[in-house]
C-alpha cells in the first residue's frame, strides 16, 4: 500500500507488485527450509532471487517510477545508517 501511494502506480502495477512479492516471500521460504541446501547456497539462491526480484519490479515500472523508487530506498538506507551512527 505505501508503495502504491508512494509511486503512484496503477491498478494493474500494484496487482502485478502484489503477485510478484507474494511469488518472492514463497521461493524465499523455499530457500530458507530447504534443509538439503548448505548456507553458503542458500546465500547465493536469496542473493539471485533478490536480484531476479529487483529486475521484475523495475520491468513494471516507468521511469520516473523507478527514479523515484531509488530516491526513497536512498532516503530508508541513509536514515538506517544514522541510526547505527548514534
Amino acid at each position: 500500500e505505501k508503495m502504491q501511494k508512494d509511486l503512484n502506480l496503477t491498478a494493474d502495477q500494484s496487482a502485478k507488485i502484489k503477485s510478484l512479492n507474494q511469488d518472492f516471500k514463497t521461493n524465499a521460504e523455499k530457500i530458507r527450509n530447504n534443509s538439503a541446501l548448505s548456507r553458503e547456497q542458500k546465500k547465493e539462491q536469496m542473493k539471485d532471487l533478490h536480484m531476479n526480484h529487483k529486475q521484475a519490479m523495475e520491468s513494471m515500472l516507468t521511469k520516473e517510477q523507478k527514479e523515484k523508487m531509488k530516491d526513497l530506498h536512498k532516503n530508508r538506507k541513509g536514515h538506517g545508517e544514522q541510526k547505527i551512527t548514534k
